[in-house]
Parts: structure tokens; sequence; C-alpha cells
């Protein structure tokens, strides 16, 4: 782009730039995710564990990462700063997607989405006013990955009935118990094979990193009534024994999904 001319002195430009320089505040680079704490799912009068959520938008063309990653990346991560006596469980991650970038692929999320997880109040908490905080971290990813954190927090009790919602539909997005008839892993011509029944035509998620190369697009097939879904073995998957157990989530179209635990079997 051509410039225009300035007709001003030249000293007295670089004058004023200096000072406007000078008396600028810094500000802090915008983030391309933003993270909230929303919750609980629970009434005043409740007792026992409770769920809150974090609340992660992104912005378009941007993700974040599943517990395993894939190819690259890290997890977000949380750090509680919780009334003494409280603790909180760790994330109960929701089903990601797949995210190929040329020969890779990750596992992570996009769009507005919430990362549930079950606190733990002291027995005698009778919901009085009580302030949660916490801080997140998460690497944030589209052309190039910048690592970004955030305090978020929440007092006590304080139900808002569209948080509610949005864990609710989070919660229906989290694994549910392994109730396969059959479940099995095998290798086969460099490929790890997992066998199901009953089940719908979907991928599974490895919760251990480098047990498939996550790149190449799995094989999904029928063979009568069992789904078989193949992948190439990575680097852990190639080393595995026999009888080490593979987990992982079986994640279908319209299907709560499903968790996975199966024992490879010999070759």
């Amino acid at each position: 782009m051509r410039c225009a001319r300035t007709s001003i002195l030249p000293g007295l430009a670089f004058l004023t730039v200096g000072l406007t320089s000078a008396v600028a505040a810094p500000t802090a680079p915008a983030l391309h995710v933003q993270a909230s704490l929303i919750g609980p799912r629970t009434t005043p009068d409740h007792k026992g564990p409770l769920w809150l959520g974090i609340r992660m938008i992104h912005q378009p063309g941007w993700h974040t990462y599943w517990s395993n990653p894939g190819d690259a990346g890290m997890p977000t991560r949380i750090t509680w700063h919780l009334p003494v006596g409280w603790r909180a469980d760790a994330i109960d991650w929701p089903a990601p997607v797949r995210l190929p970038s040329g020969p890779l692929a990750s596992y992570g999320y996009i769009g507005d989405i919430v990362l549930p997880v079950m606190l733990f109040p002291t027995p005698d908490w009778q919901s009085t006013p009580v302030h949660l905080s916490a801080t997140v971290s998460w690497l944030a990813c589209a052309e190039s990955c910048i690592p970004e954190t955030l305090d978020v927090e929440l007092d006590l009790p304080d139900p808002d009935a569209r948080d509610g919602a949005l864990l609710e539909r989070a919660l229906l997005q989290t694994p549910e118990a392994f109730d396969f008839r059959l479940v099995r892993a095998t290798r086969h011509n460099g490929r790890l094979e997992i066998t199901l029944e009953p089940a719908g035509p979907g991928e599974f998620f490895p919760e251990e990193e480098e047990l498939i190369d996550p790149g190449p697009k799995p094989q999904v097939r029928l063979e009568g009534k069992q789904w078989i879904w193949s992948a190439p073995l990575g680097d852990r998957g190639k080393r595995l024994q026999p009888g080490a157990h593979i987990t992982g989530i079986w994640v279908q179209n319209n299907a709560r999904p499903r968790r996975v635990d199966a024992v490879l079997e010999t070759s």
C-alpha cells in the first residue's frame, strides 16, 4: 500500500507519536476463547456433591483440546481455589470432535462447550453463601497455537436456569457406563481394531496418547451385527502386550457417548 505524504514538520510528528506512546496504557491481548464458571445443577437445599461447569466459547476457527489431544496440543487445566474442606473431581470430559489438519489430526472442541466438574462441599455446608474461583488454562489453536489463562469465579447459592440447562446438555455429551454385549480389541496388519455390539456407526476416541496414529481417517465397517473400527497403530499401540486394557469412548450420532474398556487380545 502506498503511504500518504505528510505535510507537517517531521520533528513535530515524531514528538506527537512519542508522547502518545508514553501515555498509552498497555492492553492485554484479546483471548481467542472466553471462559466462565457456571452452575450449579442444584437447589439451595441440596446436600452432597454438585455439578459446576467451565463454559468455553471459541472464536470461529479456533479450538481447544480433549484429555487426549491427538497428534498435538494440551488439554485444558483447572486449578481450583476452594473453601477449606471442599474438593473438586477431575473434568468429566464431553465427547470431542476429530480436527484434521493436513496429515495430522487432533481431538478437541469448537464453538460453545461446557466442561462439567463435580464439586464436593464439606458435609456441614447448608447452602450458605460461598465464593468459588478457579484458574483455567488452555491452548487455543487455529493456524498457530497460543496458551491462554483466565480466572473465573462464582458465588453460591446462585441457581440460574440458563446455566442449569447448559450443564444438563453438557452432561448428556459425557460418556455413560460401558454397556456393550461384545467388546474386542485386536491388532491386525498394523492397525488397532475395536469391535462393538450392539452399536451404531461412530468413532472411537482412545484415552491414551500414541495408541493410534490420529492422522489417517479411521475406517468403520459393519460385519453382521458388529461394528468394527480401525486405525493405524501408534508407537504405544505397537508396544502394548496382550492383556492390556484399551479404554476410550464410542461416539455416534444422536446417542450419548459410551465408555469402552477392552482387553487387547493376542494377535
